[in-house]
């Protein structure tokens, strides 16, 4: 099994291949990275556009394709910037895994702010020192964390 593996991995990430692997710098210590990789996750968001009418998000019978969530991501990132939040600024996400945990992610992530996740499982005091820890200028929430 695990020589299937190895075997489809060096096709992958072979010279020329989709996933090639390269070796870069980074801070004078040499690192493995995908040669091909878009050079920010905000750009891989974008990448996915072209997905269209594809499921993207599947929960209780719910799907949202996505183009429906990239409609949802850029009101989502408009609103978080009318709203005043700047490239930098935090953003904590505290709730389950919803689909709007993602939605919230890439809206965060499409308007250089940075997302700060919030353990789902954490109790009402380390939630309030982890919010106070991060200062977040927003925090989307779920009814639970809210309460």
């Amino acid at each position: 099994m695990y020589d299937v593996y190895r075997q489809v991995w060096n096709e992958l990430t072979a010279p020329g291949a989709q996933f090639e692997v390269e070796t870069i710098e980074v801070r004078g210590s040499p690192m493995r990275s995908f040669k091909n990789a878009p050079p920010s996750v905000r750009d891989l968001w974008l990448s996915t556009a072209a997905h269209g009418d594809n499921d993207y998000l599947v929960f209780d019978g719910e799907r949202l394709t996505y183009a429906e969530t990239h409609r949802n991501v850029a009101a989502i990132a408009n609103w978080l910037a009318a709203n005043g939040v700047q490239h930098g600024d935090r953003v904590a996400i505290a709730m389950r895994n919803y689909p709007e945990w993602m939605q919230c992610y890439w809206a965060t992530l499409a308007i250089g702010a940075v997302a700060v996740g919030v353990n789902a499982w954490w109790v009402s005091e380390e939630l309030r020192y982890g919010l106070e820890d991060s200062s977040p200028k927003v925090v989307f929430a779920d009814a639970e964390r809210l309460e």
